[in-house]
């Protein structure tokens, strides 16, 4: 279920573990899912205190997501710009993405350390090439979680020029063609990349392990 996991990026990016770090004087490390938590209901106050609706707030940037032109860097700056949050929270939230996404993924997985050290960087490696591969209105969500740039890999920057094209009606159809055969050959190319990393990681996963993450949609 692909959508879970775009769900939990989504949501990761709200969140960071300032809060929970400024509730541990030493240092000590927080739950990420717990931290996150916490972050989610000081961003949320920060935005009633702004006189910002957080519910009209989050449903234009599910709208961005929808319709893939979603740009995590850009919220994070508009978030800063707003006084939602600041610059150093705004510097922690991939981290805390990642932490807490990989965090439920680890649960789900039920696997011990050692296991843990093995699978991780599999996981992360195929949560990359997801970023890379998926549509346009899922790749906000993946990239977030990942720490990219929206243009950061060459299907999204295959993705937009294409729709620059179509956005201009004196584009020819060769223009077009040529471009949508780059997205094509962009496509192909991350969806190949994909399946080797995801081949990859079930070499080192029991069954079961493999059976939660195709149903979390992270390998076939």
């Amino acid at each position: 279920m692909r959508n879970r996991l775009l769900s939990l990026a989504f949501i990761c990016l709200m969140l960071t573990t300032a809060a929970g770090a400024q509730n541990q004087p030493n240092g000590g490390n927080a739950d990420p899912q717990d931290a996150a938590r916490q972050m989610r209901e000081q961003i949320i106050q920060n935005m009633q205190a702004k006189g910002i609706d957080p519910q009209e707030f989050f449903g234009q940037i599910r709208q961005q997501m929808q319709d893939g032109t979603f740009d995590p860097q850009k919220l994070q700056q508009m978030m800063i710009d707003k006084g939602i949050i600041d610059k150093q929270t705004a510097e922690k939230m991939q981290t805390t993405m990642q932490s807490a996404a990989l965090s439920r993924i680890r649960e789900q997985l039920e696997a011990t350390d050692a296991e843990w050290t093995i699978i991780q960087p599999k996981i992360q490696k195929v949560l990359q090439a997801l970023a890379e591969a998926s549509p346009p209105n899922q790749r906000g969500g993946m990239s977030m979680m990942m720490g990219m740039s929206m243009g950061a890999s060459i299907v999204a920057k295959a993705t937009s020029d294409l729709r620059a094209a179509l956005s201009d009606p004196k584009t020819s159809d060769q223009s077009i063609g040529l471009r949508l055969q780059a997205f094509r050959e962009a496509h192909e190319k991350a969806q190949s990349n994909l399946a080797a990393a995801q081949k990859d990681l079930v070499e080192v996963l029991t069954v079961r392990q493999e059976a939660v993450l195709m149903q979390m949609g992270i390998v076939p």
